[in-house]
């Protein structure tokens, strides 16, 4: 990003954090209640790896992509990138079955500002990879690496959404992870169940970064016009 559409994405970004806090505040002093206080850590999360992007773009340009220092910013980031997309996955806390009342379309607006943000965070982080990348392998074999992420991501969300594993269990027990998930491949029905739903979040992600490059191209050619 340069100096101006990098701007433009912080002055978005900080509008919708500044909407997530506001819609949240007024629902907590209205209801009396922290029901959605978890959106503030998923939002966190999600944060992390636009933070670990930018570690990563500095330590890549300071030597190389594959230094040793890079290397391990590259795996956090790694590690962490499902926590972005996986925001949106709070949908499921909305109680449905009182989808036509004026508390669900709040909360609905709520946990949506959240997601966008969210997304802003993760798509901007892959980014900032994906572009660092390019300049060091060629845009060929970074769009793949670009589509193992989106896979991986697709895992880690549906690891992290039905089995309940968080980014950190990865790295402190990987094999109590990998020993709880190949547990479940003897059934054929959650087999199949698991990876619909991965390959259905890595669609996702995708798309939505392709929304995301979309928008900054469009953002790149109003700059040239003007």
């Amino acid at each position: 990003m340069n100096i101006a559409r990098n701007a433009l994405f912080l002055s978005i970004l900080r509008l919708a954090c500044a909407m997530s806090f506001a819609l949240l505040s007024i629902r907590v002093f209205v209801s009396g209640g922290g029901g959605y206080l978890f959106l503030l850590w998923n939002l966190f999360l999600a944060a992390v790896p636009y933070a670990l992007s930018t570690l990563y773009e500095r330590a890549a340009s300071r030597s190389s992509a594959f230094s040793w220092r890079a290397g391990i910013v590259f795996a956090l980031w790694l590690f962490f990138f499902p926590n972005a997309p996986y925001i949106v996955t709070d949908f499921i806390h909305l109680p449905w079955e009182f989808s036509r009342s004026f508390r669900f379309a709040y909360d609905f607006i709520l946990v949506a500002v959240f997601t966008f943000a969210g997304l802003l965070f993760g798509m901007a982080s892959l980014f900032r990879v994906h572009r660092t990348l390019r300049k060091f392998i060629g845009t060929f074999w970074a769009n793949a690496g670009v589509v193992f992420v989106l896979l991986l991501s697709g895992i880690g969300i549906y690891l992290g959404r039905f089995l309940r594993w968080n980014s950190w269990d990865m790295l402190l027990n990987p094999l109590a992870v990998l020993q709880d998930a190949f547990s479940h491949y003897g059934d054929p029905a959650w087999f199949a169940r698991a990876v619909f739903l991965s390959m259905l979040f890595a669609f996702f992600t995708g798309i939505s970064y392709a929304i995301f490059l979309v928008a900054y191209r469009l953002v790149q050619g109003e700059r040239a016009t003007e």
